[in-house]
């Protein structure tokens, strides 16, 4: 039981595919994430200019600023995960497409317990 080489780069190639569709679609989302950041940004500026020029108060302030801070974290979380590198995940993926040519001696190498999660 194993894959021929045409089908082996028939994998590749398709997911060389999805992984490009995929990070055009990380790009769009990054920007969305970008723009929502500056806007809680624009957020906490205007309730510190609200809060400078006795608007609210203090109890008031205190309760936006703290939920506009952690959008902030929140977003900014994303937007690192977002930007991480993944080429590790692809040069794993391509080094191990070609065992797919000999799988059963992959699946005699197992242990039970990984044949059993096939």
């Amino acid at each position: 039981m194993s894959f021929s080489p045409a089908q082996i780069e028939y994998v590749d190639k398709l997911a060389q595919k999805k992984l490009h569709d995929a990070l055009s679609n990380q790009e769009a989302i990054l920007a969305e994430k970008k723009s929502a950041l500056r806007e809680m940004s624009k957020k906490i500026t205007s309730l510190e200019e609200k809060f400078l020029e006795d608007q609210i108060e203090s109890t008031t302030y205190n309760k936006w600023f703290r939920k506009y801070s952690a959008e902030i974290s929140i977003i900014k979380e994303e937007i690192a995960r977002l930007n991480g590198d993944h080429t590790d995940k692809w040069k794993k993926f391509k080094s191990l497409l070609p065992h797919l040519e000999n799988l059963s001696s992959i699946f005699k190498k197992a242990t039970v317990f990984q044949k059993q999660n096939c």
